[in-house]
C-alpha cells in the first residue's frame, strides 16, 4: 500500500493498531516508531498518523466539506503509557485528560465540515470483537482460526467463546478498557460531529448505522487469506465476511457517498 501511493499521486495515512503495538509499554512504543520510521522513508506522501506512539487526536482537512480525526486507541487515553518516552515524543499529550479535551473540541469546532473519526478500533462490530458467538463457535472453537477444523469440543470449547464474551481479550468491544474508550467517543460527540466512524480490527467489511444517525464503516479486509464471520445486528446496513475496500467519496458541494467495494473471484463488487 505504501508502495502504491509513493509510486502515484495518492496519499496514504496509515494509524497503527493492536497488531502495529504487539504490548502496551516501551516495547510496543520502539514497535510504533520503528514503524513510522520506515513509511516515512516511502516518500512524502505516505505517513503515519497519529505520529508512531502518540494517541492523538490528529487532524488533516481535504479540501472545504471534510475533516478527518485520526486516533490511536491504545495510544489514547491509557494512563499508563503517558511516560517519560510519551512525553519527549507526544509533547502535545501530556496526559490523558489534554488528549481527550483536543478531541472534544475537534469535534465541536468543526468549521461547517464534515468530521469523519478514523482508528484501527471499531465502536460497533458484527464480527468476533463485537462478542458475537453461535453455537458453532461453542462446538467446534477451532473453525474461528482455521475454517476447515470442524473437531467438535463439547463443552471444552465453550471456554474459548465465554471468555470472550467476558471481555477478556483486550481487543474485543466488551472488555472493560475498551468500553471505557467506546463510552469516550460517544461522551465528546456532537448531532453533526463524527458523520462516519471509519475502523479496520475485523478481517470483514461492515456498514452500520445507529439510533441517532452516525454511521460506522468497519473495513479490515484486505486479504483473502483471513476473513471473519459476520453475524446479525439491528445496526447493520451491511455486512459480508469477505475481502476489499472502503471508499468515501466527497462531491463539490459538500454531500458524501461511502461506497463498500468486495473482492470477488469473478472481480469486484460494489455495495
Amino acid at each position: 500500500q505504501a508502495q502504491i501511493a509513493a509510486a502515484g499521486e495518492a496519499r496514504a495515512i496509515f494509524t497503527a493498531g493492536n497488531h502495529d503495538w504487539g504490548l502496551r509499554g516501551a516495547k510496543g512504543f520502539d514497535r510504533v516508531a520503528a514503524q513510522q520510521a520506515f513509511l516515512s522513508q516511502q516518500g512524502p506522501r505516505v505517513q503515519m498518523l497519529p505520529a508512531g506512539g502518540c494517541g492523538g487526536p490528529e487532524v488533516v482537512d481535504f479540501g472545504p466539506h471534510l475533516r478527518i480525526v485520526f486516533i490511536d486507541v491504545i495510544g489514547f487515553g491509557h494512563a499508563e503509557l503517558y511516560t517519560d518516552i510519551h512525553a519527549r515524543a507526544c509533547p502535545d499529550e501530556p496526559n490523558p485528560i489534554v488528549a481527550y479535551r483536543r478531541f472534544v473540541r475537534l469535534l465541536d469546532e468543526t468549521g461547517g465540515k464534515h468530521v469523519v473519526l478514523s482508528t484501527h478500533h471499531p465502536l460497533i462490530t458484527a464480527g468476533p470483537h463485537g462478542g458475537h458467538y453461535t453455537w458453532k463457535q461453542h462446538l467446534f472453537p477451532l473453525t474461528d482460526f482455521w475454517p476447515w477444523a470442524w473437531l467438535p469440543l463439547p463443552i471444552i470449547g465453550s471456554a474459548y467463546p465465554l471468555s470472550r464474551q467476558l471481555g477478556v481479550t483486550t481487543t474485543d468491544v466488551v472488555n472493560a478498557d475498551y468500553t471505557a474508550y467506546v463510552n469516550a467517543i460517544y461522551r465528546a460527540a456532537t448531532p453533526r460531529a463524527p458523520v462516519l466512524v471509519a475502523a479496520g480490527h475485523e478481517h470483514s467489511l461492515q456498514v452500520h448505522r445507529d439510533a441517532v444517525g452516525m454511521f460506522y464503516a468497519v473495513s479490515g479486509a484486505g486479504s483473502t487469506g483471513k476473513i471473519n464471520r459476520v453475524e446479525p445486528m439491528d445496526t447493520v446496513l451491511m455486512a459480508e465476511a469477505k475481502p476489499g475496500y472502503m471508499r468515501l467519496d466527497v462531491y463539490a458541494k459538500g454531500a458524501l457517498e461511502l461506497e463498500a467495494i468486495a473482492v470477488e473471484h469473478e472481480g469486484t463488487r460494489s455495495a
